[in-house]
């Protein structure tokens, strides 16, 4: 394998000897979506069978993934994901210990890290990806010390109004959720939202200081209701893009998030491996669409690390970006 440019993915082939030796391990969770994960597992892995691969199921469960994935994926050509945003990261870390490659079957509401692979629910789609099995390596992050300590995020962290929306949310949540999910979370804090006042460093030099707003971290250029506010962040350069959005008041973020749509500048950026954030009060942090903790876990300082090429994706068929 050789060494790719630091803007370009780190690529290579399954070593299989024929098109029919893959062994496929598909995790979901067995309630997601009312039960139309499980469903969708179930017709992908006969799909698999049918063209001679060994295709198997594995339903979440809550315990550390160390303990019951890794086990069960060790060895195998590629794990499919079946669900969210959320069910990607639950699991990445496992693919990032065994070297597994991981492919997202979407099934959640926004779906970024599948956008970003340009991945899709057709069964053609994931039989070439398996087939084909072009492995690439992508940068992932971690926060290291303090509370969350070791968690895993693939796509953005954020601390701001869409962390309370996102907190808010999970607090009164039941079931699977929609983009109308988000409507009445949305309300409720709107009225009421002051922006936290943050001190971010990266790589230890400042960027900003006592500016009130909202503060996202991006592994990825894709965002929630494509507002993209890190359009140039990628997953292969191994560095965090941050943006702060100044704003005092939820009214103030809406013009921002106005502004992420129509691309306007003028706002704070960065680049870097490391990246610092202390805030004041202690605010809530998100990180790819659900709470990094607890819900409703305040938090008043934070640091961010990339782990460039740590993650083994497997693929879809069209190019990736």
């Amino acid at each position: 394998m050789t060494a790719a440019s630091p803007t370009s993915p780190v690529r290579q082939r399954l070593p299989v000897a024929s098109p029919g030796a893959r062994r496929v391990v598909l995790v979901a969770n067995p309630i997601s979506g009312r039960g139309r994960a499980d469903r969708m597992a179930a017709e992908a892995a006969g799909m698999l069978r049918s063209r001679g691969h060994r295709a198997e199921r594995i339903p979440t469960r809550l315990e550390p993934t160390a303990e019951w994935l890794d086990p069960a994926i060790r060895g195998a050509d590629a794990m499919i994901v079946v669900g969210g945003d959320g069910a990607v990261r639950m699991v990445a870390d496992a693919a990032i210990r065994t070297g597994v490659p991981l492919h997202h079957l979407p099934l959640g509401t926004e779906n970024l890290f599948a956008r970003e692979f340009r991945s899709t629910r057709r069964p053609e789609d994931l039989l070439a990806a398996v087939e084909r099995g072009t492995v690439v390596r992508v940068d992932a992050a971690a926060f290291e010390g303090g509370a969350l300590d070791g968690r895993l995020f693939l796509l953005m962290a954020s601390i701001g109004f869409d962390a309370d929306v996102v907190h808010d949310l999970s607090a009164r949540r039941r079931g699977a959720i929609t983009h109308l999910s988000y409507v009445a979370p949305i309300l409720r804090r709107a009225f009421r939202w002051r922006g936290p006042e943050l001190e971010v460093r990266v790589d230890g030099e400042p960027l900003v200081q006592g500016v009130r707003g909202t503060l996202v971290i991006s592994n990825c250029r894709q965002y929630g209701g494509r507002l993209d506010p890190s359009p140039e962040a990628s997953m292969t350069d191994g560095r965090l893009d941050v943006v702060v959005l100044p704003a005092r008041t939820a009214l103030g973020m809406a013009r921002r998030a106005v502004g992420c749509r129509l691309r306007w500048g003028g706002v704070p950026r960065g680049r870097g491996r490391e990246i610092e954030v202390r805030c004041r009060p202690a605010s809530r942090v998100q990180i790819d669409g659900d709470p990094a903790g607890p819900v409703d876990q305040r938090l008043q300082d934070i640091r961010c690390v990339v782990r460039p090429a740590a993650l083994p994706v497997l693929a879809p068929p069209l190019p990736v970006r």
